[in-house]
């Protein structure tokens, strides 16, 4: 009898835990379900608040609250009973004052105790119809479950990430109002390319029994966390000022000859006339010329989190790497006046007036002279190192010539006459003859620097050394306005010199071979140019020579850097 007893016991039990199995089964799926809707009607500050498109509120008194969900998508049903009435109770006088099983409410004051302890905000939701009734409200299910769950608070959370994007660039220009040949504009191009994510959590509780189902929501905290992007983020900026300015001055002094002599040849009468005026004459020319141009931006990643949970602050945490790769500023200021004195000596005659039968020649000897000035650091990376060089220079040129002109007219007296021109074309198609000849003489007097030390006339150089052989790249700046070949000089420093004609744009290479190991000084000169300039400037780097390549070291002198971390912690400044 005993053994039937214990038999009947097993069967009961295991009858029980395939109830319970089966009841977890079922009520494992309601567990997202009723996640969702707890967290939507639930605003993520101290107080509670209803979200009134997805529920209604059904009864409400103070600390508790009692509603039900109308969104579909957010309701849990189950074939027997549904699971969409939700209590909300936020106090200790909602837990006394709720129509809920007295069972439930000394659970609930429970809960309350623990959460004043810890400091926290008291704030659950709980399954109406476990409220009311009890756990006994779960017995209704289909009982089919073998698995066992621990009872009480599991912790659980519910993720809504958002990618986002932003492109956009603007420009913007702003042109001066200058008359004439002058001209000033400021142009700005913006640019954001910006893509990150964002990510809300909400952290929360949700109390089950032991096989697994849920009847009591407890909100923790939400915590926003934010990646962004930075893709060369920043700004080009460019700018100029430019004016010309030309004006020439021109004014007869005398005639030193001014006579007309008339005298019969035959019956024919005939008219000679010959003059020759003095003139002189100015002619200048100016022009200058302001540039600004920068491109700042930067790269980088932005984090940011802000945790909030129920009565207390909301913790905030950032950090922002970046990196700047921008460009310039390149700045620079170039400025040239040049002016031409002359004499303008002429002897012209002619039969009857100019238009029929005229001869002239002139000479117009001159005095030229050219300033030149600038400074900036757009006039080239002479060591290649990534960063322009500020540089600067004025000089003067001076020269002297003369201009000699020689021409004739005949039978030019359609400018005179336009019948006798239309009479000429039909008799004779070619009835006018004259002629122009030129020929000129310059003879260059002076070249000189007007500063005594303009970096701007330096040569450049630099080199590349494998083993014991060395390619030099040398030559002038770009920004020099002279194109007159120019004589250079070599000397790789172990008694060998080399010569050679640069063109005065680019650069130009020589190759040498040490035979011997040390250091040497390598000196590039510039000496004087087709037109007669002397510049009468050089340049030096010492280059080492040893045995072993890896030992292979290129020296230039004077290689000063900006400081690129002024943009550096200047950004970070204003991130803070």
């Amino acid at each position: 009898m005993n053994n039937t007893n214990v038999k009947s016991q097993i069967t009961e039990r295991d009858k029980l835990n395939m109830n319970l199995h089966r009841i977890k089964k079922r009520m494992c799926k309601f567990i997202g379900g009723l996640s969702l809707a707890l967290l939507s009607s639930v605003s993520m500050a101290s107080s509670v608040q209803v979200d009134s498109s997805k529920v209604k509120v059904l009864q409400h008194s103070k600390g508790w609250q009692l509603m039900d969900v109308q969104n579909e998508a957010l309701s849990i049903q189950s074939k027997k009973k549904s699971f969409s009435r939700v209590y909300l109770i936020s106090s200790l006088e909602g837990i006394k004052n709720a129509p809920i099983d007295a069972a439930m409410k000394k659970e609930l004051a429970i809960a309350h105790k623990l959460a004043k302890k810890k400091g926290e905000e008291f704030f659950v939701a709980i399954n109406a119809d476990v409220a009311e009734t009890g756990l006994s409200a779960l017995k209704g299910l289909q009982q089919n479950q073998r698995m066992q769950c621990k009872a009480g608070w599991v912790e659980k959370n519910e993720s809504f990430p958002r990618d986002f994007s932003y492109a956009d660039s603007r420009e913007f220009r702003i042109d001066l109002p200058i008359d004439g040949q002058d001209s000033a504009y400021i142009r700005t191009i913006a640019d954001v390319n910006l893509t990150g994510k964002v990510e809300f959590t909400a952290y929360y509780e949700v109390k089950q029994t032991w096989f697994c189902v849920p009847y009591m929501f407890r909100y923790i905290r939400s915590e926003v966390t934010a990646n962004a992007d930075l893709h060369r983020a920043g700004f080009n900026i460019e700018g100029e000022i430019a004016a010309d300015f030309n004006r020439v001055f021109q004014s007869e002094m005398i005639k030193l000859i001014d006579h007309s002599w008339n005298f019969m040849v035959g019956p024919i009468p005939v008219v000679f006339n010959i003059e020759a005026p003095l003139s002189v004459g100015l002619e200048t020319h100016a022009q200058h010329r302001e540039s600004l141009s920068m491109d700042a931006a930067i790269s980088g990643r932005l984090s940011a989190s802000i945790s909030c949970a129920p009565g207390s602050d909301c913790e905030e945490q950032h950090d922002f790497n970046f990196q700047y790769i921008g460009d310039g500023p390149y700045i620079d200021a170039n400025a040239q006046a040049a002016a031409r004195a002359y004499l303008d000596i002429k002897v012209a005659g002619s039969l009857y007036n100019s238009s029929s039968i005229g001869a002239w020649a002139s000479a117009q000897p001159y005095i030229t002279t050219k300033a030149w000035g600038y400074a900036g650091n757009t006039c080239g990376d002479a060591n290649l190192d990534g960063v322009n060089e500020n540089v600067f220079g004025a000089t003067l040129d001076a020269g002297a010539g003369v201009h000699l002109f020689a021409g004739y007219d005949l039978l030019n007296i359609g400018e005179v006459f336009p019948i006798a021109e239309d009479l000429l074309d039909f008799v004779w198609w070619d009835y006018e003859l004259e002629g122009r000849y030129a020929e000129s003489f310059y003879r260059h007097l002076l070249f000189t620097d007007l500063l005594g030390n303009s970096t701007v006339l330096n040569p450049v150089m630099r080199s590349d050394v494998r083993d014991n052989n060395v390619r030099l790249n040398f030559g002038m700046r770009a920004c020099l306005p002279f194109v007159d070949e120019l004589e250079m000089t070599v000397d790789w420093g172990d008694g060998t010199i080399q010569q050679t004609t640069y063109g005065l744009r680019g650069m130009t290479a020589l190759e040498h071979e040490y035979k011997d190991t040390g250091t040497y000084t390598v000196t590039v000169s510039a000496g004087s140019d087709a037109l007669g300039r002397e510049y009468n400037r050089s340049s030096s780097m010492q280059i080492d020579i040893a045995d072993s390549k890896d030992a292979i070291k290129v020296r230039e002198i004077v290689k000063p850097k900006p400081d690129l971390n002024q943009w550096s912690r200047f950004l970070t400044w204003l991130s803070k």
